[in-house]
């Protein structure tokens, strides 16, 4: 069976929390865009497999990804004792001095 672009106009059509998650956080650039197409799901045997999105879009949704992502290694490694090295030690380990 071949694929067919719909509608995304369900909530279950990506699955879930995350794909009703997904749907709105699409939906929302393309208005803060302004624009509104509506995103296309691609279909492959009654499952959705893609969602065709304006580039715009999916590179400001890659933004806001990377930056959660970043935000969450940040809180992390905020969450865990901090331990730091003289200068001097760290040149040393590296055969270097302040010097060069």
């Amino acid at each position: 069976m071949g694929c067919a672009p719909q509608s995304l106009n369900g909530t279950t059509a990506m699955g879930g929390a995350r794909g009703r998650g997904l749907q709105k956080l699409a939906i929302g650039y393309a208005a803060a865009m302004g624009t509104m197409p509506e995103p296309e799901l691609v279909v492959r045997n009654g499952k959705a497999v893609s969602v065709i999105l304006p580039i715009e879009v999916y590179q400001e949704m890659i933004e806001r990804l990377e930056d959660a992502d970043d935000i969450a290694w940040l809180r992390e490694a905020r969450s865990k004792p901090q331990a730091f090295r003289k200068l001097d030690e760290v040149l040393a380990d590296l055969g270097m001095s302040r010097d060069v």
